[in-house]
């Protein structure tokens, strides 16, 4: 049986994955995903007050989101098995990116009739829902 010493300079089992830089371009991708994922949630929140929408609108948008993943997860369980890894890997995360592209140029257009009172734009400024303590106010 050989002697090996467990020095500090050993890395954990758990961590050798990231020896390798494809692994840790995926975690760290999918690190930011999960946080704009989180993001997205608190959006679609405030949107829904912004356009003036309760409890009912917002379980709504909610219901449908919840069946859009739905159905994502079975044509996606398909295309795991049969197509390549990475190719599902960016073919998902460039659907995901697709609509929020699309709100992003509708909502932030100043068409919107819901805008906030106290928030006149600036040049540049595409308008929105803005938290209480982030409104301009109009000097008096």
């Amino acid at each position: 049986m050989s002697s090996v010493e467990a020095g500090p300079s050993r890395v954990p089992r758990a961590l050798r994955p990231f020896r390798r830089r494809e692994y840790r371009l995926l975690v760290s991708s999918m690190a930011a995903s999960l946080f704009a994922t989180g993001i997205w949630l608190v959006a679609i929140v405030w949107q829904v007050i912004a356009l003036g929408g309760g409890p009912a609108q917002l379980s709504v948008v909610a219901a449908a989101n919840s069946g859009g993943l739905l159905l994502s997860v079975l044509v996606g369980g398909v295309a795991a098995d049969r197509l390549r890894r990475r190719l599902v890997l960016c073919a998902v995360e460039a659907v995901r990116l697709a609509p929020r592209r699309a709100r992003r140029r509708c909502g932030g257009t100043g068409r919107d009739r819901h805008r906030d009172p106290d928030d006149r734009g600036r040049p540049g400024d595409r308008g929105g829902v803005r938290p209480a303590g982030l409104r301009r106010r109009r000097p008096r």
